[in-house]
């Protein structure tokens, strides 16, 4: 129904800025999903979380929005395949951070925007993807986009044999999961409105951009599975 955050390797939390916070309903469940991976051996969890709550002069509420593609195909032996997700935003929105997501066979993304008016702003580039060390990149100072402004991700993978973190010997076309041995094209943003009713409209569109990102997936899987039986 709703999310507060993420943890990837590496990341280091960050506070929102005074004055901001994010919703917590009262009577909401806080549930936390946990990736693991088998190691062979029995293993302790000690995972924790841990919640700063925002002052009570805080009046700005703070939302996530998501750009990403679940319709990404990454072809087997294919050194530096390029794949794009974009959103449109329907509101003004600032934007706090950018948390970019990979798995191993991503190897740069570049983030950034268009405006309806066609100018351009480049809001990140890692030309040196580590899964092992991703990160929440917060803007030294926030990012103030018009309606309509599309939020671009361009994403490189190395799906070759050459890449020593290739989960496959040898290499075979590899498509969106949540397994580490699939992959992911996905950019988290911590995003505010200047007004409640936009922060409303922008969060109802990002539910059905999700929706309908899913239901590709959803497609595509089908597709496969009857291309597979015939």
């Amino acid at each position: 129904q709703g999310t507060l955050s993420s943890w990837l390797p590496g990341m280091t939390p960050r506070r929102l800025p005074i004055g901001l916070g994010r919703l917590v309903p009262r009577a909401s469940d806080i549930v936390a999903e946990i990736h693991y991976v088998t190691t062979g051996k029995p293993e302790h969890d000690r995972s924790k979380i841990g919640l700063h709550f925002a002052t009570r002069s805080a009046t700005q509420m703070v939302s996530e929005i998501q750009v990403g593609n679940k319709a990404i195909s990454i072809p087997g032996g294919k050194q530096r395949h390029h794949e794009r997700a974009s959103y449109t935003l329907p509101v003004h929105t600032t934007l706090l951070d950018v948390v970019p997501h990979m798995h191993t066979l991503g190897r740069e993304m570049k983030v950034w925007t268009k405006t309806p008016g066609g100018t351009t702003k480049p809001l990140l580039w890692i030309n040196d993807w580590d899964f092992n060390w991703q990160g929440q990149y917060s803007f030294a100072k926030p990012v103030r986009l018009p309606k309509g402004t599309q939020i671009i991700v361009d994403a490189w993978f190395d799906n070759s044999a050459d890449n020593p973190l290739n989960p496959n010997s040898p290499p075979v076309t590899v498509g969106w999961g949540d397994n580490s041995t699939d992959e992911m094209l996905l950019c988290h943003f911590q995003c505010t409105c200047k007004t409640l009713d936009q922060l409303k409209e922008l969060i109802k569109h990002q539910e059905e951009y999700i929706a309908d990102a899913g239901a590709l997936r959803r497609a595509m899987d089908i597709e496969k599975r009857r291309r597979s039986a015939n």
